[in-house]
C-alpha cells in the first residue's frame, strides 16, 4: 500500500471512530413514563424502529410514533412534559438544558396527530418550539395543544400564553394566545381568527391527548 494510500484508510477510520463516539454519545433528553398501546422510536443512525415501553429513553434526533388509539407521555428532563395522541409523528430536533440567548434552543416537530405540551422549568432567554408543516409555536407559557393533519395545525391554549407564527409571512402571519383561545393555521394562508373554543372541541383535544 502506498504512503497515500495509508493516509487515506486511517483518515476513514477516524472519522468512522468519530461517527461512533457521538452515535454512542447521543444526549439523553427524556424517558418514557406513561404508555398505551403501541408507539415506537426511530433513531437517525438505526434502520428500523423500535417498540417503546415504559421507561425507554428517548434522545435528540428521535422520531417517536403512536399507532392507532395509542397515546404516549414523555417527560423530559426539564420536567417538560409531551402527550402524542394516536397516530402521531413527533421528532426531537434539539433540546435545550441550558440557558442558551439566542441559540436554536428546544425544538421539537410534528409531522401528523395530536400534541399536548406541558412546559416545565423553562430556561430564560431560551426559545422553546414546536414545529408544524404550517406554523411554529414559541412558549409564552406552560400547556397547550395541537393537531396537525392535511397541511392545517389547530392550536389551543390550556394555560399561559402561547406566540403561534405561520411558517409564510411569518411577519405578519402570526397570532398571541392566552387560556381558552384557540386559532388554525393552513399552509401558505392567513391565520383564522383568534376565538374561545367551546366545551366540546376543548374536550376532544384533550382527550386525544390523555395517557392513562
Amino acid at each position: 500500500m502506498t504512503s497515500v494510500g495509508r493516509i487515506v484508510l486511517l483518515l476513514f477510520f477516524a472519522l468512522w471512530s468519530a461517527g461512533l463516539g457521538r452515535s454512542a454519545g447521543a444526549q439523553i433528553i427524556g424517558t418514557v413514563t406513561g404508555l398505551a398501546g403501541t408507539a415506537s422510536l426511530q433513531r437517525p443512525a438505526a434502520a428500523t424502529p423500535v417498540p417503546l415501553v415504559l421507561r425507554s429513553e428517548v434522545q435528540e434526533g428521535d422520531i417517536l410514533r403512536t399507532g392507532p388509539g395509542a397515546r404516549i407521555r414523555v417527560t423530559l428532563r426539564d420536567d417538560t412534559v409531551l402527550l402524542l395522541g394516536a397516530e402521531a409523528e413527533l421528532k426531537l430536533d434539539h433540546f435545550a438544558t441550558v440557558p442558551q440567548p439566542g441559540g436554536v434552543g428546544s425544538l421539537f416537530s410534528l409531522a401528523r396527530g395530536y400534541l399536548r405540551t406541558v412546559v416545565g422549568r423553562l430556561q430564560p432567554d431560551t426559545p422553546f418550539q414546536i414545529q408544524s408543516p404550517s406554523m411554529v409555536a414559541a412558549v409564552r407559557g406552560t400547556d397547550w395543544i395541537e393537531r396537525y393533519d392535511a397541511g392545517t395545525t389547530e392550536i389551543f391554549v390550556v394555560n399561559g400564553r402561547v406566540l403561534a407564527t405561520g411558517l409564510a409571512d411569518r411577519d405578519t402571519n402570526w397570532a398571541m394566545l392566552t387560556a381558552g383561545e384557540g386559532v388554525s393555521f393552513v399552509i401558505r394562508a392567513p391565520h383564522t381568527p383568534v376565538v374561545r373554543w367551546g366545551e366540546e372541541k376543548i374536550n376532544r383535544f384533550v382527550e386525544a391527548t390523555r395517557v392513562p
